[in-house]
C-alpha cells in the first residue's frame, strides 16, 4: 500500500521555481505557461496578479521582474493557501505575497504598474458540475464589467493590463475595456495547430490609445512544438514538449 506522500501528486517544476496545485481546483494549463512568458519582462515595480490560483502568473513575473513587488489575489481560500505556500517556497518569496481576497472589492494600497490576469472567461454554468472548478473557469463570481472596474480601481495612470482571453468571447471583452478607457495595444491570437481558428488570444491594454500590434502563434506543427512556443517558454520549463 502506497503512503500518503507517495499518493500525493508531485508538484510542477520549473525552472526557477515549483507549483503545488493538488489544492487548487484550476490547475497549470499550457495556455497559462505560454501567456506568463508572453508578458515578459517590463519596467513595472508593483504587479498585481488578478485570480491568482496556483500562484503560477505571480512567480513568472517576478522571475522577469527582478526588482518588482508581486502581489496575487485568489477568491478560493484553498487555492489560496496553497499559491502562498508556493511563493514561500520559492526564490522570490520576499518579494511575492499572496491574499485571500475577491477581485470585486479588493483595492491595493499602492496602484500597480502592470496587473496580469487569466480570468474566468467561459460563460457561467457552460462548464465543469465541480463547484471550485466551475467557479475558477466561469463567470459566476467574476464578470467581464467586474474584472474591468477592478482594473480601473487598482491602475496606475501609465499602467498596463495583461489579459488572457478566449478567442471566440473577444469582443465581449474589447467592447466593456474600450468604454470604460482602456485600449487594446498589443495581442496575439493563440492557435493549438496550423488550420484552426485561434482558441484563446494575449491582450495587453493601457489608458492611452495608440498603435496597436498584432500577430499570432501556433503552438504545434508537422514536425512537434513549433520555435515560436520554444523560444518563449524556454527561460521557465526546460522540456517544452511535455507541456500538455
Amino acid at each position: 500500500m502506497k503512503s500518503a506522500t507517495e499518493n500525493k501528486p508531485q508538484p510542477f517544476r520549473f525552472r526557477q521555481f515549483s507549483i503545488a496545485q493538488d489544492r487548487c481546483a484550476m490547475k497549470v494549463t499550457v495556455d497559462a505557461v505560454l501567456f506568463g512568458a508572453w508578458v515578459g519582462s517590463t519596467a513595472a515595480r508593483n504587479i498585481l496578479d488578478l485570480g491568482c490560483g496556483t500562484g503560477l502568473l505571480s512567480l513568472m513575473a517576478a522571475q522577469t521582474h527582478p526588482e518588482a513587488q508581486v502581489t496575487g489575489i485568489e477568491l478560493d481560500l484553498a487555492a489560496a493557501a496553497q499559491a502562498a505556500e508556493n511563493a514561500a517556497a520559492s526564490k522570490f518569496h520576499e518579494r511575492i505575497q499572496i491574499h485571500h481576497a475577491d477581485a470585486v472589492s479588493y483595492r491595493a494600497d499602492k496602484p500597480a504598474d502592470l496587473i496580469i490576469s487569466n480570468p474566468p472567461f467561459f460563460a457561467s454554468g457552460s462548464l465543469s458540475p465541480d463547484d471550485r472548478r466551475r467557479s475558477a473557469r466561469s463567470e459566476g463570481t467574476l464578470t467581464v464589467n467586474d474584472l474591468v472596474a477592478a482594473i480601473l480601481r487598482n491602475l496606475s495612470e501609465e499602467g498596463r493590463v495583461a489579459l488572457l482571453w478566449q478567442a471566440n468571447r473577444f469582443e465581449i471583452l474589447e467592447e466593456a475595456c474600450r468604454s470604460t478607457g482602456l485600449y487594446l495595444i498589443r495581442s496575439t491570437a493563440v492557435k493549438s495547430k496550423e488550420g484552426l481558428e485561434p482558441h484563446v488570444v494575449f491582450t495587453q491594454w493601457e489608458r492611452q490609445e495608440r498603435e496597436r500590434s498584432e500577430n499570432q502563434i501556433v503552438m504545434r506543427d508537422a514536425d512537434g512544438v513549433t520555435s515560436a512556443w520554444k523560444s518563449l517558454v524556454h527561460p521557465f520549463y526546460p522540456d517544452v514538449g511535455r507541456l500538455r
